[in-house]
């Protein structure tokens, strides 16, 4: 019996997805995009899917959904959109660290959340956009909690809240 879809609602105020943010993971896992949206707004539905299922231990799917992000990514740059290109690339990223995490490759998952912070802290954001679904430095904190890390996961969300003081899974963290 497989849970109930539950679709990403685009709204004026941008992407609802409060499963993601709430730590609702059998939820997020089955998060949909609505047909015939921007690749780019397909992707933060497929990150949510992907970590979503990686926390409920369905490997294959966040796997598929990982890499779907990815190809999203791939699609992106090859028609040009850089900008949006790198941002669904950080989007894989993290969702290729908690695949990781979830298969025990500790190492790979640190390596790749932590690039994915990385890349994120870098990047240009543009001026109209919302900030990160969930950002990638505090994605980073949660798999550094999850590790049994807390001194580190704490340096993690406070970058978070230097940069977004409201962000209120990096003040719970």
């Amino acid at each position: 019996m497989g849970a109930k879809r539950t679709d990403a609602v685009n709204t004026k105020s941008g992407w609802r997805i409060d499963a993601l943010e709430q730590q609702h993971w059998m939820e997020a896992e089955n998060l949909v995009a609505e047909p015939g949206v921007q690749p780019q707004v397909a992707a933060i539905s497929h990150l949510a899917a992907a970590l979503g299922a990686a926390h409920t231990g369905n490997l294959q799917a966040a796997r598929r959904h990982a890499e779907q992000v990815r190809r999203l990514s791939s699609e992106l740059q090859e028609k040009g959109e850089v900008y949006w290109a790198q941002q669904v690339a950080i989007q894989g990223e993290e969702a290729g660290g908690w695949v990781a995490f979830a298969e025990h490759r500790t190492n790979d998952a640190l390596q790749l959340l932590r690039r994915a912070a990385d890349h994120e802290d870098a990047a240009e954001k543009h001026s109209v956009t919302p900030g990160a679904v969930r950002p990638a430095r505090q994605l980073l904190g949660d798999l550094l909690k999850e590790m049994h890390e807390p001194k580190e996961a704490l340096i993690a969300y406070r970058q978070v809240l230097s940069v977004a003081p409201g962000r209120r899974n990096a003040r719970k963290g």
